[in-house]
């Protein structure tokens, strides 16, 4: 088959998890309110991809996610100071989630509020509907980074100059807190990560004034968001908050693994329940926001980044392991081990504490860089992703999901599509063949995308569709078996979804021609349960 040259976007060529037509009831469905078991299927399922949806967003760690089974999307974008920059991006990245909720609804992404506050929030300006929330008189300004302060001085400069940590008492700061958090919720977010409670609450003693801000979003959240809930976590040391009585102040609650260097044996690390801080057998219950009651709150446990230590290489005992934090360790095991070690965590918390799941390491930033890499991508490592940590495969197996994955056909030898960099903006010339799986692509100007695929057993879903211009001409068929699926025309990113299951024999034709001025992206998903 001849293919016309295109550009990558997302370059997810898998057979992968996607969504399906089924009689029975999803163990993801959720809407207002979240059940425990609910709750605990997504965090079961639970990813950090940091950087997905920012600056740092690559190509391939959706097709990752999709063949992995990824439920929760941890970190997906990670406002780390920078505020100016990260409202811009936020404010335009509504496509980029609906095209992700067009492979998968279910998917919740998480966006995070850290606590670091920096100069650059005085060049955000202040929408009315964040005065009228707090019931103040609008005014026409820009929010104010001393205004975010500790009156008394306390973590100022804290990460840097003119980097700190804000005040969760003071107005400024919660007002800021609930404009991102209706940011986040317009953009089809369902999480919100809101990092050291404690540092920025230092004089919150009862947690009302944090209480206050999360409320305030929860109610946004009811009215606007996707399945009108917003689920929050944050890192708790004293093992949860309460308010209000036994309130629980978070939907889940979060911390880093604490693993323990193993001096006898170099680079060895283990999980110890009582370690430190740990939240193992700890984590605080109570009434939960979605009104249910525990005696110990859901979390998860995440391979975490807090910086270096002048002790790297060694057999420390505090919270650097062999003198590293969490996620340079890690990535600097062999591979061999650093699939080990996440099947012995996963077995540990379900020994010690079924309230317990692991975060899994798909993406994080290394302050030691590791094989000469400053990102850690749990990647299968191919030629399209050559820096890979090879951890996808292990973390499949662990949720024990059924996809058949591209990165297969292409090491057994079959063709493959790949285009690296980052959004819409790469390209790379198909050779032979294009396996048949989730594809996300440009069609250049005047050109032509054809593709036919015949599914070889029932049971396959595809689903497919333009983000435009509206000249685009598209055709998706899919016949066979008494069923005919014809679409014609332009689909707009937001809401498209075209599905047909798939019986054995049947065809799927797809054919994409783009006018003489403009590109067009597409996406082809054909997937199985």
């Amino acid at each position: 088959m001849k293919a016309a040259r295109v550009s990558c976007s997302l370059a997810l060529i898998a057979l992968a998890t996607g969504p399906a037509p089924s009689q029975e009831a999803s163990p993801y469905a959720f809407d207002g309110a979240i059940s425990r078991p609910t709750l605990e299927a997504y965090l079961f399922r639970s990813a950090t991809v940091m950087g997905l949806l920012g600056s740092e967003g690559r190509n391939d760690d959706l097709r990752m996610a999709l063949n992995t089974g990824l439920k929760f999307a941890g970190r997906a974008l990670t406002a780390w100071g920078s505020e100016a920059y990260h409202v811009s991006l936020l404010q335009g990245l509504g496509p980029k989630v609906a095209m992700i909720h067009s492979m998968d609804p279910e998917m919740i992404l998480q966006g995070t509020v850290f606590e670091i506050i920096t100069t650059s929030v005085n060049d955000v300006a202040i929408p009315p509907w964040t005065f009228e929330e707090f019931g103040l008189p609008v005014e026409e300004r820009n929010f104010r980074y001393e205004a975010m302060l500790y009156p008394d001085g306390r973590l100022v400069d804290h990460w840097n100059r003119e980097a700190s940590v804000p005040d969760i008492t003071q107005i400024e700061t919660r007002m800021w807190i609930y404009f991102m958090g209706r940011l986040y919720v317009d953009a089809g977010f369902e999480a919100i990560h809101v990092g050291q409670i404690e540092l920025m609450g230092q004089n919150d003693r009862d947690h009302s004034a944090w209480a206050d801000v999360l409320n305030r979003i929860r109610a946004y959240a009811r009215e606007h968001g996707r399945r009108h809930l917003m689920l929050f976590d944050g890192h708790v040391p004293s093992h949860g908050f309460h308010y209000e009585g036994d309130k629980l102040l978070l939907d889940f609650h979060s911390f880093p693994l604490r693993p323990i260097s193993v001096a006898e044996e170099p680079q060895k690390a283990i999980l110890r329940v009582g370690h430190l801080d740990t939240l193992y057998g700890r984590s605080l219950g109570g009434l939960t926001p979605s009104g249910w009651r525990c005696d110990s709150l859901p979390y998860l446990v995440e391979v975490d980044n807090f910086g270096t230590s002048d002790r790297e290489g060694e057999p420390t005992q505090d919270y650097f392991v062999w003198g590293y934090d969490e996620i340079c360790w890690f990535a600097k095991q062999p591979e061999e081990y650093r699939n080990e070690w996440l099947a012995y965590a996963v077995e540990f918390l379900r020994e010690n504490d079924s309230n317990g799941f692991f975060e899994m390491p798909f993406a994080r930033c290394l302050a030691s860089p590791a094989d000469g890499q400053t990102w850690f991508y749990g990647n299968t490592r191919a030629p399209g992703t050559p820096h890979g940590f090879s951890v996808e495969r292990t973390v499949k197996e662990l949720w024990g999901h059924v996809a058949h994955d591209c990165r297969d056909a292409y090491l057994e030898g079959g063709a493959y599509l790949f285009g690296e960099g980052s959004w819409l903006n790469a390209s790379e010339e198909p050779k032979g063949m294009v396996p048949p799986g989730s594809l996300a692509a440009r069609v250049p100007e005047g050109g032509t995308w054809n593709l036919t695929w015949t599914a070889p057993v029932p049971g396959w879903y595809v689903v497919a569709g333009t983000v435009g211009p509206a000249e685009a001409a598209f055709t998706l068929t899919v016949d066979g078996g008494g069923q005919v699926l014809a679409v014609e025309g332009h689909e707009a990113m937001q809401g498209f979804r075209h599905i047909a299951e798939l019986g054995s024999g049947d065809v799927v034709r797809l054919r994409i021609a783009a006018p003489g001025d403009t590109d067009v992206p597409f996406m082809l998903v054909i997937s199985r349960r």
